[in-house]
């Protein structure tokens, strides 16, 4: 019994730091990048070309990002209490989005979710800024073209084709509704 226990401590603080290695690169827009661009687990990228200029486009994202993305998303999860029984746990998290203009006439788009109540696990695998500001889901990168710009999205494969698909169309200069969560 004492052997399973240590077996299973092992495993546990082997996914701590492994996921703490993880989150610190995780943790700027540059790394997430990195990340998504070297196939990791659970992301994915498109890319969208557009006849707008990358200005207008970082324009844009920013005023969509801010009425679309920036809100408080509650829902309730059914989970395992550990004594063979069910209990459904109300969760809440925030999304920020952040967006910058870049000397080169393009910018960037950064959406960061922040969990109300973080478990301790969440808790071990976060960076210190992390927790306080939350971590990055989502990052879009604004180029410009000598006829528009071009967009390169890099977030999470599970969970966020409808935020893929609306930054999309916001870059198209299209009008389309707030995604749903």
């Amino acid at each position: 019994m004492d052997n399973m226990k240590t077996k299973g401590g092992i495993a546990l603080a082997f996914t701590v730091l492994l996921g703490g290695c993880a989150s610190a690169q995780l943790a700027t827009p540059e790394g997430y990048r990195d990340y998504v661009k070297g196939g990791g687990f659970g992301s994915q990228s498109e890319a969208v070309d557009s006849n707008i200029s990358a200005s207008k486009v970082v324009s844009l994202l920013d005023k969509q990002s801010k009425m679309c993305l920036e809100r408080s998303v509650t829902f309730t999860t059914t989970q395992g209490n550990g004594m063979g029984g069910m209990i459904h746990v109300r969760e809440t998290y925030h999304l920020i989005p952040e967006v910058s203009v870049q000397e080169s006439g393009g910018g960037q788009m950064v959406l960061r979710r922040k969990d109300e109540n973080q478990s301790i696990f969440t808790k071990a695998m976060l960076t210190e800024e992390m927790k306080d500001k939350g971590y990055i889901v989502m990052v879009a990168d604004v180029s410009p073209m000598s006829a528009g710009s071009h967009v390169d999205i890099y977030g999470g494969s599970r969970g966020y084709d409808h935020v893929f698909d609306a930054v999309k169309s916001w870059a198209s200069g299209e009008h389309t509704q707030c995604p749903e969560f």
